[in-house]
């Protein structure tokens, strides 16, 4: 049987009494271990549905970013677009500026020249009637 069964029955007694209280500190620890295990498990759970929750706002922040990133470069082509048509219309402006100068002058020495013309005829026509 056990070791040292010569030993008197109250031995026998007290050893069975130290193991029964050996397997009844088992049991509570078991007990423990066993409910610290579910409420393991319990907050193994909560995390993952933390972290699929998380996930989601990351996939639906990248997909934002995207998006802004898509409107800042159409903004930019659009800017690129404008920036080039305000240059377009200014070289025409320019051209048109010159153009308006060159016409401008033109019709300036010809009203010069039709005034000279004018005041020269105003003085010729008075010794053209005296004279005939």
């Amino acid at each position: 049987m056990f070791r040292g069964s010569s030993s008197s029955p109250t031995n026998a007694d007290e050893t069975i009494e130290t193991l029964r209280e050996e397997l009844s500190e088992l049991y509570k620890k078991k007990a423990i271990n066993d409910q610290q295990l579910i409420d393991a498990n319990l907050r193994v759970g909560q995390l993952e549905k933390r972290i699929a929750q998380l996930s989601d706002e990351k996939d639906q922040a990248l997909r934002k970013v995207e998006e802004v990133k898509a409107a800042m470069a159409d903004c930019e082509r659009r800017m690129k677009e404008t920036e080039q048509t305000n240059q377009l219309l200014n070289d025409e402006f320019l051209a048109l500026h010159a153009i308006y100068n060159a016409i401008n002058e033109k019709f300036l020495k010809a009203d010069a020249e039709r005034t000279e013309v004018g005041d020269g005829l105003k003085l010729k026509l008075p010794n053209l009637f005296a004279s005939s």
